[in-house]
């Protein structure tokens, strides 16, 4: 009878040990704490039976939008034996949150949990850690009223990875001639989340599309990217959007044969391709005004009717260049040397003499008689070129006279300040030495 009494108290002395012992074990089942945690680690979670300790909730999430990578928890557990873990949450409002990997040390550790699924509805949704475990709260709230200027967006584009979906390419793509803000191509995309988007194509020939903005709502969008560069050889070419983006094509063409004229001029204005010629007996010619302001000039000249009645639908095409310096020391072979081929600069008037500074000033008088001036308000020309790419000797026909050939793409403005985009521009004119 001691004996039976004896062995009984020793069983009751165990199992009150192991009741008063117990830790997170991370094994099959669903222990108190542990969440649905498989396994060999031993942890608890910071904060359990109540909201999680030094709990941080990333992301943003709005109904019908799906989570993604940057939707995520931080929590902090105690470990207390090293091993492999498995957390996971319940399912609230058609989100749930999950994490693995494997505890290498003990103490207190940080594990980020990972949001998968999509929220059905608005409102303050209270996610727990296994039975026993600590809780989390996370908000769902309207899209419209998400910061998305941090948060970058999902999507995808149509027709990934092979070729884009119906793309539309906009502009005119030639040899050697500088893109402009026409040149663009748009593009259909599905947004899942909203939030930043950041796109630039690999380059090809010379040239690449890149575009920014934000998605303030999910759905199929249309995205537009803008072109850069200049062409370096005709063909058709391949523009790879990156992440395993869709692939679109641009045919690149030779720039047009300039007329077979004394001189003329030519370009895409606004969209609308003009061209106007200075033959013997066509009705224009190349008129020459220049000033002076001091010792210093600008040459002037002028692609304009000879005579009046004026033709119907008429153009008036002017270039002026300034400013020479010291005209009173000036040869004819220093004059020559003003109209170097290379690259110029559009000139800029002074706001308050309203006097141009040194540089091309380009003006055009279009068929409905509009007067439009790169020097007009507010006379912007970002991405604009000015090249003049041969000068010889002119016929002498009022004295010494050059003539120079050039390439150029700018912005216009009207009087009101509207702006129209050239490009794809070239001129033959003649300056005259006086």
């Amino acid at each position: 009878m001691r004996l039976k009494i004896k062995l009984f108290f020793i069983i009751a002395l165990v199992a009150l040990f192991f009741n008063a012992c117990t830790k997170e074990y991370s094994y099959e089942g669903t222990p108190p704490n542990v969440a649905s945690s498989t396994g060999t680690a031993v942890f608890t979670f910071g904060g359990s039976a109540n909201s999680c300790t030094g709990i941080v909730v990333d992301g943003t999430y709005a109904p019908g939008v799906p989570v993604n990578s940057a939707d995520s928890a931080v929590i902090t557990v105690d470990v207390d034996s090293t091993g492999t873990y498995m957390i996971s949450t319940n399912t609230l409002n058609g989100v749930s949150f999950n994490g693995s990997g494997v505890f290498a040390s003990s103490g207190f550790q940080q594990v980020t949990l990972y949001a998968s699924g999509k929220p059905g509805a608005l409102g303050n949704y209270t996610f727990a850690l296994g039975t026993n475990g600590c809780t989390f709260t996370i908000a769902v709230t309207n899209p419209n009223s998400i910061d998305t200027s941090s948060k970058a967006a999902a999507f995808s584009f149509s027709g990934s990875p092979g070729a884009c979906t119906a793309p539309t390419v906009s502009g005119t793509y030639q040899q050697g001639i500088v893109l402009s803000s026409s040149n663009t191509v748009s593009l259909s995309v599905v947004v899942d989340s909203i939030g930043t988007y950041n796109i630039s194509s690999a380059a090809a020939d010379g040239i690449l599309f890149s575009g920014s903005g934000t998605f303030t709502s999910t759905g199929p969008k249309t995205i537009i990217l803008t072109g850069s560069g200049t062409p370096v050889s005709t063909g058709i070419y391949n523009f790879t959007l990156p992440n395993n983006g869709c692939a679109f094509p641009i045919t690149v063409s030779s720039p047009p044969t300039p007329p077979a004229a004394s001189y003329f001029y030519q370009g895409s204005f606004g969209g609308v391709n003009y061209m106007q010629t200075v033959t013997s007996n066509n009705g224009y010619q190349m008129a020459y005004t220049n000033s002076s302001l001091g010792d210093s000039h600008t040459f002037q000249s002028t692609i304009m009717p000879s005579s009046q009645p004026f033709p119907a639908n008429f153009t008036v095409f002017n270039l002026s260049k300034g400013v020479f310096a010291n005209f009173s020391a000036s040869t004819q072979a220093t004059f020559k040397a003003y109209f170097a081929p290379g690259n110029y600069n559009y000139a800029i008037k002074d706001s308050i003499t309203q006097q141009d500074g040194d540089g091309i000033v380009l003006q055009w008088g279009d068929d409905l008689s509009n007067i439009w001036s790169t020097d007009n308000a507010p006379g912007t020309q970002t991405g604009s070129s000015f090249t003049i790419t041969n000068v010889q000797d002119g016929p002498a026909i009022n004295g010494y006279n050059v003539d120079v050939t050039g390439t150029f793409n700018c912005t216009l403005y009207n009087s009101a300040g509207v702006a129209k985009t050239v490009t794809g521009g070239q001129f033959k004119i003649s300056f005259l030495y006086q």
